[in-house]
């Protein structure tokens, strides 16, 4: 019977969200927690759940905060649905081109994007 609960627990911690409605995915994918999101993933977490404040999925949050290898990794060995909406209305694809269209490559580093702040001047109010 311990055993049923524990089961029953961890599905229930997986999915779990905080009062703005982020899950542990949501967190873990904003961080740039690599190790943390395929183990959730891995056991069951809901890729495309929304948080509450935004609207927005792990697969926003890692565009967002430009974790460029967790947004791989959700969209193609995880297949997150790329079509979700967030409150503004905004795609991860949308995300996605509004981060390159306001990036420059930083020269510091070969593959990160410097945007010079956390928060995108753009046309699409991501």
């Amino acid at each position: 019977m311990k055993k049923k609960q524990t089961k029953k627990c961890s599905k229930v911690m997986r999915n779990l969200v905080q009062f703005s409605g982020l899950s542990c995915l949501h967190i873990a994918a904003a961080r740039g927690n690599y190790k943390l999101v395929e183990q959730l993933v891995k056991r069951g977490a809901n890729l495309n759940v929304r948080d509450l404040c935004g609207g927005r999925t792990a697969l926003h949050l890692a565009l967002e905060t430009l974790h460029l290898n967790i947004a791989y990794f959700l969209v193609v060995s995880c297949k997150a649905d790329t079509t979700i909406k967030n409150y503004a209305g905004c795609t991860a694809k949308d995300v996605a081109l509004s981060i390159q269209s306001h990036s420059k490559v930083n020269s510091n580093s070969d593959s990160t994007f410097s945007t010079g702040s956390s928060q995108f001047d753009t046309d699409c109010p991501c």
